[in-house]
């Protein structure tokens, strides 16, 4: 339980970070959880964001999930690959 306020922190982040990206529509931020939709070929962002060291599925409506695997460099790791992949 004490580790989720750190969860909560690195959605928070993460939702803060892909709302700045031009592609990406953040839809909600609930608890550690960030809901965006992606535009464009979703396809092709899955293959580009692998490359890069992240993994999603190929899909438009995203959920991303901040847990106990996941800390505040990987936010920042995400946030640079979705950059580069939407550029």
């Amino acid at each position: 339980i004490d580790r989720l306020a750190d969860d909560h922190t690195n959605a928070a982040r993460l939702s803060a970070g892909l709302a700045e990206i031009d592609g990406i529509d953040v839809l909600a931020t609930n608890t550690n959880m960030v809901f965006c939709r992606i535009d464009g070929d979703a396809a092709a962002l899955c293959a580009d964001l692998e490359t890069l060291g992240v993994k999603v599925p190929e899909a438009n409506d995203l959920r991303l999930v901040c847990h106990l695997d996941v800390d505040a460099d990987d936010v920042e790791t995400a946030i640079d690959a979705f950059a580069k992949a939407l550029a």
